[in-house]
């Protein structure tokens, strides 16, 4: 973002600025600005760039301020509204199993094994539904090799910090929405228990 788009963000919103300023944009969103000949010369303001309104999220002490991107960046990846505004956005509930009406809220990393874990968990409730009858369905090459495949899964998800023990590979999951409130509080549908919350591990 040049200072001419700053400036036409400002003015666009009923407040024009000079052009004597010092700005930096990170995340696409987020604006530092501070304006030596502004009302608060002192001071580095951090705006919103996705709103109709020229609003002052936060201010931080000039004097101190680091510019470095990664600086800024961390300040805003602390924001609460930043991070439910980027969250994944669903995690896995266990509706039966030994840790039913718990919720595993997912960051995004190693969907692809978690998919082919939640295809291979639905094969096995298909078979056991219409197919598995008998002690001797289950001593099939076709079912062991469900189960062998299931196990396996389940462990990687473990490794791979999604699944946090075996007892949630004793669990049967489904795949649902998250949300979470401006203090990042997470909740799912009125449908469901409410869960106790934990995260998938960042590995």
């Amino acid at each position: 973002m040049n200072k001419e788009q700053v400036r036409h963000w400002f003015g666009n919103r009923g407040y024009p600025i000079g052009t004597n300023f010092k700005h930096k944009c990170v995340k696409n969103d987020w604006l530092f600005i501070n304006q030596p000949k502004g009302e608060s010369p002192e001071q580095v303001e951090l705006y919103y760039l996705k709103t109709i309104y020229c609003e002052i999220h936060d201010e931080y002490a000039l004097k101190s301020f680091d510019w470095k991107e990664e600086s800024l960046n961390k300040i805003v990846e602390d924001i609460p509204f930043y991070k439910a505004e980027n969250q994944f956005g669903y995690c896995l509930y266990a509706h039966s199993g030994d840790c039913i009406h718990e919720a595993i809220i997912l960051n995004g990393k190693h969907i692809d094994v978690l998919e082919e874990y939640l295809r291979v968990e639905s094969e096995m409730t298909i078979q056991s539904a219409f197919h598995w009858k008998s002690g001797s369905d289950l001593a099939t090459e076709e079912a062991r090799s469900l189960f062998d495949k299931h196990h396996k899964l389940g462990n990687e998800l473990i490794d791979l910090g999604i699944f946090h023990h075996k007892w949630h590979k004793r669990s049967s999951w489904i795949l649902i929405e998250v949300d979470f409130d401006e203090d990042m509080k997470p909740s799912i549908d009125s449908q469901y228990a409410t869960p106790k919350f934990i995260y998938q591990k960042e590995i």
